[in-house]
């Protein structure tokens, strides 16, 4: 294997060591995951159902007049006889209130709340959750984002699947886009999927013996019977991720619990539509997940420094080791992708995505350090506030072992 150039052999082994096993650890981790992650796509509608219990769709929106309209068009297209959505205004200066209107204006079975101020101690988004699950009227909440749509028997096959299964919660993890972004954008969205794939382990989940939680804000569906038993949004109101942090608290709370990933249109969401929003999108998230622990957060950003600059110096030198690990990298990718909305050639992009995840990273952090806090929608909280109220640690979360 050829030297680097000005590094010591032990160092450079080190470091193609170090990026060489994530080529395996990352997707192979991801793939083992994705394997108990049944589909949406094996849930039958069964069309003998009857006297099907009521849902309520609890769906915040601040300054979503580009997206909710689509969303409340999936929504009302749903074939299911017996559902609400509490859909809240939270704050919008834009028109988000007047497309909201003017669904609600022309169909009874959706409500909306209006919120115009915020109280301390709140973030906006579960807020504005806690005030629509106050007010639904039905035996399941589903808590959904503003961009979200739904196929037209999805929640039909869902209540008949956690009625069977006497289930309290279950959450869906989306498709990342209804339409085709472009190569790098789905490139960089697969490189977060592929993480988010290593934090998931389906089996603990469903196991009502294990701790092990998770949530996705795009589709959480909860029983009000057991809801009404947890301290619900109020013990997640301060948590930037508070999807996670819910999942968690949910299953703490000793909740049935089992997740799906959404075929290829079940469950869908704009995630973003361009590099740049993804960029301001992930300025407040990112750092969170880490407990805003500086120490954490520079030691994962430099293993994946060390990965991609291992992979660029097996590009130039024609390192047969390295590439053929990169090769097998690119193939689980390639594997992983097919479940995806995904086209498999944004696996291509790799070059261009990874330092852009590497940059997502280290934006957030510094956005966040310069800043003394994070800005969300209009409302600013500082760091102390949020690492004191956190109700989740990264670590805590991928270490337990229930």
């Amino acid at each position: 294997m050829t030297q680097m150039i000005g590094a010591e052999p032990i160092l450079e082994t080190c470091l193609i060591f170090i990026g060489c096993s994530l080529c395996f650890i990352v997707p192979l981790l991801s793939l083992y995951h994705t394997s108990m992650l049944r589909s949406t796509e094996s849930l039958h509608l069964d069309q003998n159902s009857s006297n099907l219990p009521k849902v309520s769709f609890c769906i915040p929106a601040c300054n979503e007049e580009s997206t909710i309209g689509a969303a409340l068009a999936s929504f009302v297209n749903i074939d299911y006889p017996n559902y609400e959505l509490v859909v809240v205004n939270d704050r919008s200066s834009d028109g988000t209130r007047q497309v909201i209107e003017s669904y609600s204006d022309k169909y009874d079975y959706i409500r909306l709340l209006n919120i115009d101020s915020l109280p301390e101690g709140w973030l906006g988004k579960t807020h504005a959750l806690h005030q629509a699950s106050g007010s639904a009227e039905a035996d399941f909440l589903i808590f959904c984002d503003a961009d979200v749509h739904l196929s037209k028997t999805i929640i039909r096959r869902l209540v008949d699947y956690v009625e069977k299964e006497s289930l309290d919660y279950l959450t869906i993890v989306p498709q990342l886009s209804t339409g085709k972004p472009s190569y790098l954008l789905s490139s960089i969205m697969l490189e977060f999927e592929l993480r988010l794939m290593m934090s998931l382990n389906p089996g603990r989940l469903r196991n009502p013996d294990s701790n092990h939680g998770f949530g996705v804000g795009a589709f959480m569906m909860v029983r009000q019977v057991f809801w009404r038993q947890t301290k619900g949004f109020e013990a997640v109101k301060l948590d930037v991720i508070d999807d996670l942090a819910l999942g968690s608290m949910l299953k703490h709370e000793g909740a049935r619990s089992d997740v799906f990933q959404s075929n290829y249109d079940d469950v869908a969401v704009d995630w973003y539509s361009t590099v740049h929003d993804m960029v301001k999108g992930l300025e407040k998230n990112l750092f969170a997940a880490f407990a805003y622990n500086v120490s954490l957060t520079i030691f994962y950003v430099l293993i994946e420094i060390i990965s991609f600059g291992v992979f660029l110096y097996g590009v130039v030198n024609l390192d047969p080791i390295i590439l053929s690990c990169f090769c097998f990298y690119f193939c689980m990718k390639y594997i992983l992708i097919r479940r995806t909305n995904f086209s498999p050639l944004s696996i291509l992009y790799y070059p261009l995505a990874q330092p852009i995840y590497i940059y997502l990273l280290l934006n957030s952090a510094i956005v966040t350090l310069r800043s003394g806090g994070v800005r969300w929608r209009d409302s600013f909280y500082p760091l102390p506030l949020l690492k004191d109220r956190m109700s989740i640690k990264l670590l805590d979360f991928l270490l337990k072992k229930k």
